[in-house]
């Protein structure tokens, strides 16, 4: 990890996709802390992965008009994890080497190291780390995505739906991980989910977000869901 943790800051974001009727988001003002878990709760369509890739500076202007301020901005502080877990590997890479191209600047044994140790802090084996994507199961990618951006020097993560493509067993194993990597090793963390039990067991601040505006939650709103408007 680097030394240097940054605070997620997120000032009047607005995102209008060309031909919408409406902005998918209006003003979004978001704060994240290094070591804090911020999971953001909406409905399918509500505009959480629009979130996600702006934050990344992944919307195209041919794509959207995009306003606001979004900090950091420096190369690699910020790392955003697909929905779609075949999207964010190389399918003609082995998992091993493109975790360990996460650690470029790292001695090459050291690199080697810790991109299998991450892997296997995944449940992710030598054997399943030195195969190409397409044989490996959604499961097995989406993990091997989790082991990429713990293995990074990245201070900020954004995770969407990280768990989703997960089975039971390893969900309820992983789900603490994620809490225990962000606390102790001070990444700030946000989640894009609609999972209100990863909202309970993860999040120290939670938010709903609908018609484009983020709306905070208290404790007993987190644990059931927003009061319908």
């Amino acid at each position: 990890m680097s030394p240097l943790l940054q605070q997620l800051h997120v000032q009047q974001l607005h995102v209008q996709f060309h031909g919408a009727p409406e902005p998918t988001l209006a003003g979004i003002d978001l704060s994240v802390e290094p070591g804090c878990v911020q999971v953001i709760l909406g409905a399918s369509g509500a505009g959480k992965t629009t979130l996600g890739l702006t934050l990344a500076n992944a919307i195209e202007p041919w794509q959207a008009t995009v306003s606001g301020t979004v900090a950091p901005r420096t190369p690699g502080a910020l790392i955003y994890l697909p929905q779609s877990p075949r999207e964010g590997l190389c399918p003609f890479i082995p998992l091993v080497d493109q975790v360990e191209q996460m650690l470029a600047l790292r001695p090459g044994p050291q690199r080697r190291r810790r991109a299998l140790d991450a892997l296997g802090r995944c449940s992710l084996d030598e054997r399943l780390a030195a195969r190409l994507p397409p044989a490996l199961s959604t499961g097995e990618c989406q993990r091997g995505l989790l082991a990429m951006a713990f293995a990074s020097d990245a201070s900020v993560l954004i995770l969407d739906e990280p768990l989703e493509s997960l089975d039971f067993p390893l969900r309820a194993r992983l789900t603490p991980w994620l809490r225990q990597l962000a606390s102790q090793d001070g990444r700030a963390m946000v989640l894009l989910t609609h999972d209100l039990a990863m909202a309970r067991a993860l999040g120290d601040q939670v938010a709903w977000l609908g018609s484009g505006c983020l709306q905070p939650l208290s404790p007993l709103e987190a644990s059931n869901g927003p009061a319908p408007a």
